[in-house]
């Protein structure tokens, strides 16, 4: 009889304690939340100032469906309620974590690859060479997926906001044409080099679109007035080549790129970008591809470690042997992006938008079982002492290749 009083006494603590630890979670939370909300007050230069009070927008994203998961639920939030002020704390379904900047980082890191991939039919490279993307054909692209555009829009407001840098891979003319800037001759040769330099013979040779009749108009589209019905000749063959060259880089991307600035614009002030030209406002995006070693070991703190330390002469070591692609992966199990914000490491940002340097904390392990791990909230790499540097590499080399997805409560 006083085992089962027992049992059922022991089971009941168990019950109580776990909602009790569940209910002191949920406090501590939002006792974070309200210190998030305290320190959101980020460039209020570039708000639209629809109102001073300051929201937390959560989303719950799916990770194995996160296109169309973010697509849903930024789209179905008010202009209003996505501008700077703002605060959005974003969760994955089915992981715990705490969104202070770490998690957003990733979700946007991670929704560009995707919106970007090919696969989807948004963005394709115009060449094989080349290296940048650009919109889709207007004819290729259903009306529901041209909000998608106006999706990416109000993404890239919200990374401005964020201080998130991520792949937006753009070629340059569409990065003038979303600041409205003039593009000439030169954005024409970028967009595609091969072409331009074999379509500008016709100014020496016209003969040979006036010997296959060709009009002032491309897929039915007139670039001027009544084209169908004007033939191309050796008096207006520089005419033609300049109204051609804007319909195929201009006007036939101009609704998608006008999506893009509707959502981009609805999140941000459109003045914050009035002194822009089209390489700062892709810096600012984009971050720097370019990463300096030694000015990532100049901007690094530690904890529990120090320069002098075998383990951290050993991760240096390992980090100059890793190809490019490889410091990018550490940079994003770290920090949550690949890409570095303007001014390099000195710039990295943590909680609420502050700066955090890179910062390289001791685990402590009683043998070399343990992975690195990271907090990407503080730009921190848990880093046991491992006792040489090829297994130290080895289990660097696991942890950014196979964990880099998923967050815990370490």
């Amino acid at each position: 009889m006083v085992r089962r009083e027992y049992i059922i006494l022991t089971l009941c603590v168990a019950f109580f304690s776990f909602f009790a630890i569940r209910i002191i979670w949920t406090l501590y939370n939002k006792h974070r939340e309200k210190q998030v909300i305290q320190n959101h007050l980020f460039a209020l230069s570039i708000s639209r100032h629809y109102d001073d009070e300051i929201k937390i927008i959560k989303i719950e994203i799916n990770r194995r469906n996160i296109l169309r998961d973010s697509f849903e639920c930024i789209m179905s939030k008010f202009a209003t309620e996505l501008y700077s002020r703002n605060r959005l704390f974003i969760s994955f379904k089915d992981e715990v974590g705490f969104d202070e900047s770490g998690i957003t980082r990733e979700w946007i890191s991670l929704l560009i690859d995707e919106i970007f991939d090919p696969k989807n039919q948004l963005f394709y490279f115009p060449t094989d060479d080349c290296k940048q993307m650009s919109p889709v054909k207007i004819e290729l692209i259903r009306e529901k997926n041209l909000m998608y555009y106006r999706f990416l829009g109000r993404i890239m407001g919200r990374m401005i906001i964020s201080k998130v840098n991520a792949d937006v891979n753009l070629q340059s003319i569409v990065w003038k044409q979303l600041l409205d800037l003039q593009c000439d001759h030169s954005d024409f040769e970028k967009a595609d080099p091969e072409f331009y330099k074999n379509f500008m013979k016709l100014k020496e040779n016209p003969q040979i679109v006036i010997d296959l009749q060709t009009s002032f108009e491309e897929d039915g589209i007139e670039f001027i007035e009544n084209g169908k019905n004007i033939l191309v000749n050796a008096d207006n063959i520089n005419l033609y080549i300049e109204q051609f060259l804007k319909y195929k880089y201009i006007t036939k991307i101009e609704k998608q790129v006008t999506e893009i600035k509707i959502g981009l614009f609805e999140t941000i002030n459109r003045n914050f970008l009035k002194d822009f030209s089209g390489d700062s406002f892709k810096l600012l995006i984009r971050g720097s591809e370019s990463i300096d070693i030694n000015n990532w070991i100049a901007n690094t703190k530690y904890i529990y470690y120090n320069r002098a330390i075998e383990t951290i002469k050993s991760f240096w070591e390992v980090v100059k042997s890793f190809s490019d692609d490889e410091k990018k992966l550490l940079l994003q199990f770290v920090t949550g992006s690949r890409y570095l914000p303007d001014g390099g490491l000195k710039n990295l940002t943590g909680n609420n938008l502050k700066k955090q340097k890179f910062t390289i904390m001791l685990v402590v392990s009683d043998n070399d079982t343990l992975l690195p791990s990271a907090s990407t909230c503080t730009n921190t790499l848990k880093l046991p002492r491992y006792s040489s540097k090829k297994i130290l590499k080895e289990k660097l080399l696991l942890a950014i290749n196979e964990c880099r997805e998923g967050f815990d409560l370490s």
